[in-house]
């Protein structure tokens, strides 16, 4: 049997279809996958940043791990609560998981790195903060193209552009300490609370 060429239209409707599938296995509720990071992540950075400007108690920083510690637990019980039916992974899935798994495994073995750094007399975690913003917003900023939606693409490069000043602070030496967690809790809830609420209205009003 021949194989049938698609057509142009049909391969843009093939794409088109496949972004809105993708879009739809993201909509998971309470337990959207940006919504819960978003919200994880905003909410400690908030705490410490109270937290170390009322006392000026560096030991605040150490709640940075709480973000990890609820965060992956909080995603795999959500994920788990809301069913996905008739929803094919496609292509574009993969890419989109791809794009995050290779962001995870990135700072998963950043974080290794640090440690060895630290058995050693170094502090290197302020790398970690760092890197957090650029790698994030690229992250969010990616799966935005991929998907068209624009406030995940705006989100994302807010987070990119926040995340190269404080690097250019660092190497001229400028102190934000304590303020740019702020900006760095803003961040994210830009790069993902916001669009991850957007995300969720656009699907729960197109199965409506």
């Amino acid at each position: 049997m021949e194989e049938r060429n698609i057509t142009e239209r049909e391969s843009i409707e093939l794409i088109a279809s496949m972004i809105q599938n993708s879009k739809r296995r993201m909509e998971l509720g309470s337990g959207n996958v940006l919504i819960s990071w978003g919200y994880v992540t905003t909410i400690v950075a908030l705490i410490v940043g109270i937290g170390h400007l009322t006392t000026g108690h560096v030991e605040w920083l150490w709640l940075w791990f709480a973000i990890p510690a609820i965060g992956y637990p909080l995603h795999y019980f959500l994920g788990k609560r809301k069913e996905r039916k008739e929803l094919v992974k496609t292509a574009i899935d993969r890419y989109i998981s791809g794009i995050w798994v290779t962001i995870g495994l990135f700072f998963a073995t950043l974080m290794v790195i640090c440690f060895i750094f630290g058995m050693n007399g170094l502090n290197a975690w302020g790398v970690m903060f760092l890197l957090t913003l650029p790698c994030c917003g690229f992250g969010c900023l990616a799966t935005g193209i991929i998907l068209k939606e624009w406030s995940l693409i705006a989100g994302g490069l807010i987070s990119m552009i926040l995340g190269s000043l404080f690097m250019m602070c660092y190497v001229c030496r400028i102190d934000i300490f304590g303020y740019d967690i702020f900006a760095f809790a803003l961040a994210f809830a830009l790069m993902m609370i916001v669009p991850g609420h957007i995300i969720n209205h656009k699907a729960r009003k197109a199965s409506c």
